[in-house]
């Protein structure tokens, strides 16, 4: 099956829609401590960081994205990489020093703040 470069072009911008936001928050709240999820999807783990301060969350990573596409007689390799940053005010005041971090799953980061 011979690929136009339309076509190439048409498949690219449905796989870019597809794509879900990385580092887009969700939280719970009790009396005593706040709880935020993020969804990192595509960003290695290894490069995310986490800073706190009283009234804002701040987040960032590194993503790569690899796409191979094959057929008769074509090879096509394409390669995305850079850094992704965001910060959010939060709901109350938090102690910065008492935040913890955990993965709940290969792609999603759980950050504990207790409420000051």
């Amino acid at each position: 099956m011979y690929l136009s470069l339309f076509d190439l072009m048409r498949r690219q911008r449905q796989l870019m829609r597809a794509e879900v936001p990385p580092l887009t928050p969700w939280w719970e709240e009790d009396d005593h401590s706040l709880t935020v999820r993020f969804r990192t999807t595509g960003l290695d783990p290894q490069s995310v960081q986490v800073q706190v301060s009283e009234f804002a969350l701040a987040i960032s990573g590194h993503r790569t994205r690899e796409e191979r596409l094959e057929g008769p007689g074509f090879f096509r390799f394409n390669a995305t990489a850079g850094a992704v940053a965001r910060s959010f005010p939060l709901p109350c005041r938090v102690v910065p020093g008492a935040a913890t971090m955990a993965w709940r799953s290969p792609d999603e980061l759980e950050v504990r703040l207790t409420k000051a």
